[in-house]
């Protein structure tokens, strides 16, 4: 069974969070409410106007990272040892794909083995 997980971009602070909950507004809490721990360990609560929430795409890299939405991956040339441009992992229709600086998609089936090099938040100059 594939495992439904969150990761979220604090936007303010600058911080990558591993989401441990998030509930959904009520009368005593009028704001969707999301928390989880930085890589630190550190506790954070934040709302979800103050995020920037990625899903986990159910996939590892070759060395068994998880793999997110927003996560910059290379992936080997097929018949050489080179490694492909950089490739955004972005939602594309019906599932995640990988997505040239063009935004042309790629199946994750069709590029491996691929691994991960950074995020478009904490390292936007490996996409430019």
């Amino acid at each position: 069974m594939r495992e439904i997980k969150f990761r979220a971009w604090a936007k303010e602070d600058g911080l990558m969070i591993t989401v441990n909950t998030f509930q959904m507004p009520t009368e005593s809490i009028p704001f969707d409410l999301w928390t989880g721990y930085d890589e630190k360990g550190k506790y954070h609560m934040y709302s979800a106007d103050e995020l920037v929430v990625m899903q986990y795409t159910g996939l590892k890299d070759k060395n068994g990272r998880e793999i997110y939405e927003g996560d910059i991956v290379q992936c080997r040339k097929r018949h050489t040892q080179t490694f492909t441009d950089p490739l955004t992992v972005k939602w594309y229709d019906t599932g995640f794909r990988l997505m040239t600086k063009t935004d042309f998609p790629y199946d994750f089936f069709d590029r491996k083995p691929f691994k991960v090099v950074g995020n478009i938040y904490e390292n936007p100059e490996l996409i430019k």
